[in-house]
């Protein structure tokens, strides 16, 4: 392989230091289209982007180191894993100064990265606080992936340990309840509940189907490529829905 440079090297390695609002804009918009691909990126970029909201530019050490960490990561960039829904996710959630992120993973590699810079009056919570946000935000970004399957949360804070013995499901979802958007999160719920309403109601009406669910109830232990959650059947952690009549 010869060695010359790729085109991320070129773009980002050369980049030239930032000197107005309009190019730092340009920088953040660029790399943020990538910040999936950047664990702790929220973190990395939190210098560059509290400089946007000032009303003037004032360049110091702290924003430079900050553009040649970002550089250098985008250079250097993780290969992601694509997800495998046949086996189990793993959600790492952490807390840092003036932000949070988290890495959705499975079997130690990561398939996504996900951080965000805190703000206001978040700054002020605890760290168990912030972790709860992290874990929470974390779950809401990846619910397609997360959604009706067991997954592992990881966070290195033991006070949390409390909210999982008391079902952790029931405190994200009424911390969730409570954010700023609301309405948002509730105009989502609505129609997530009647098709799952939708989803039992086909279970009961198909003889094949209905046969396999009571079987289950039964003796969970001889159909093991089959489960039950709430009265919908799912085989191998998938839907299992009558096929469509045409």
């Amino acid at each position: 392989m010869g060695g010359g440079k790729s085109n991320q090297d070129c773009l980002y390695g050369g980049w030239p230091t930032l000197s107005n609002i309009r190019g730092l804009r340009g920088f953040i918009g660029l790399t943020g289209y990538y910040c999936r691909f950047v664990r702790d990126y929220g973190k990395i970029a939190a210098p560059l982007t509290a400089l946007l909201r000032k009303d003037q530019f004032g360049w110091s050490e702290d924003t430079e180191k900050a553009f040649d960490h970002l550089k250098k990561a985008m250079i250097t960039t993780s290969v992601l894993a694509l997800p495998n829904f046949s086996i189990p996710f793993v959600l790492e959630c952490d807390a840092f100064g003036k932000g949070i992120g988290a890495v959705l993973m499975q079997d130690g590699r990561p398939i996504a990265f996900f951080s965000k810079a805190l703000l206001g009056r978040n700054l002020a919570l605890s760290t168990y606080e912030k972790e709860m946000i992290a874990i929470i935000q974390a779950i809401s970004k990846w619910r397609p992936y997360l959604l009706g399957r067991k997954f592992t949360i990881l966070t290195d804070d033991k006070s949390l340990k409390f909210f999982l013995d008391q079902r952790v499901a029931i405190v994200v979802a009424d911390a969730l309840s409570r954010q700023d958007h609301e309405a948002h999160i509730h105009a989502l719920s609505i129609p997530r509940l009647a098709l799952w309403e939708d989803f039992r109601t086909k279970v009961a009406t198909n003889e094949e189907l209905c046969k396999i669910l009571t079987h289950l109830v039964e003796d969970p232990t001889t159909l093991h490529v089959y489960s039950s959650h709430d009265g919908v059947l799912c085989y191998k952690n998938r839907l299992a829905l009558p096929s469509l009549q045409v």
